[in-house]
């Protein structure tokens, strides 16, 4: 379970999409108990930090947790400013500068505190960074098959081509930062910092809906479903001026064994559209699948959801 200060989880034992989901474990691959757990951490922010250079930092651990997890037949987690699980696979995911250029890192420890090697991808330039995010998922997992570490093939998971794959990874730090209940609360006498909040959830709505629309893979959609369930369990209705863009990604899935299209359910309800959400629960529910049904029982109220 992920705990939280301060409203925010720093510490991810499940993809940042899936508690404002309502933990669809049906979205999930199965993982035995013992197995190897890795854990994906950052360091400590810098004191000066740009705002793109922070999401990055933030973006890779839990976009690397989430591919590795579908990758392999492993469990993963993410620990943001440092990891301390015992017994797990530590996994340091570092944006490095160096006279020479960027590059992209990720530092490998065994269970034991062992050396399990480094993976580096070059970053020098904006192309570079495409082509070393789709390359880190792929590298890391062959770094740790000498730590029993099995690869496993997943249909669900897509690694995103290099011409969106920064914004991709950008976009789960977005997403985390809707989870933050302060963000969406107004200040009381601070007009300036209520629309300062105002305008950040906005924009964050705004760059989630436009990932969904061009990564058209399940979880760019997640992101942004996820980002629209936070607010509304949060009471702030900004997520409803976003109606228009989840709509059209809901209704382009049409295929039942489509994540988007099971998870159009809870997004429907969200917008105030009972009868497509019926329509898709009655199809959902000759699928067979008890995780499946289970989630739909847990979303069948979505006053429940607030």
């Amino acid at each position: 379970m992920s705990d939280t200060t301060d409203g925010v989880p720093p510490y991810l034992d499940q993809p940042v999409w899936y508690e404002p989901l309502r933990s669809p474990s049906w979205l999930l691959p199965k993982a035995e108990p013992d197995a190897p757990l890795i854990v994906f951490a950052t360091p400590a922010p810098p004191a000066h930090e740009a705002p793109e250079d922070r999401e990055l930092r933030e973006g890779l651990p839990m976009y690397l947790a989430e591919a590795v997890r579908y990758s392999t037949a492993a469990r993963t987690a993410v620990a943001f400013g440092g990891s301390t699980a015992a017994g797990a696979i530590h996994a340091d995911v570092l944006v490095a500068e160096a006279p020479e250029g960027r590059s992209l890192e990720v530092r490998l420890r065994g269970a034991s505190g062992d050396d399990l090697g480094t993976v580096i991808q070059p970053a020098d330039d904006d192309a570079a960074l495409g082509r070393g995010i789709g390359a880190l998922p792929g590298a890391v997992a062959a770094a740790l098959r000498p730590a029993g570490v099995r690869s496993v093939w997943s249909t669900v998971f897509q690694i995103p081509i290099e011409t969106h794959a920064t914004d991709y990874v950008r976009g789960y730090a977005v997403c985390r930062a809707l989870r933050d209940p302060a963000i969406h609360r107004d200040v009381a006498d601070d007009s300036e910092e209520t629309a300062r909040r105002r305008a950040s959830v906005d924009a964050a709505f705004r760059r989630l809906a436009d990932l969904s629309g061009r990564v058209t893979t399940p979880f760019a959609s997640m992101l942004f479903f996820a980002g629209l369930a936070a607010a509304h369990h949060h009471g702030n209705p900004a997520y409803l001026g976003y109606r228009l863009s989840a709509n059209g990604r809901c209704t382009t899935a049409t295929d039942p064994l489509d994540p988007v299209f099971r998870v159009s359910v809870l997004v429907f309800r969200m917008l105030g559209d009972p009868v497509i959400a019926g329509q898709r629960t009655r199809v959902l529910a000759t699928a067979g699948d008890d995780d499946l049904a289970r989630w739909l029982s847990r979303i069948d109220d979505v006053t429940a959801l607030v």
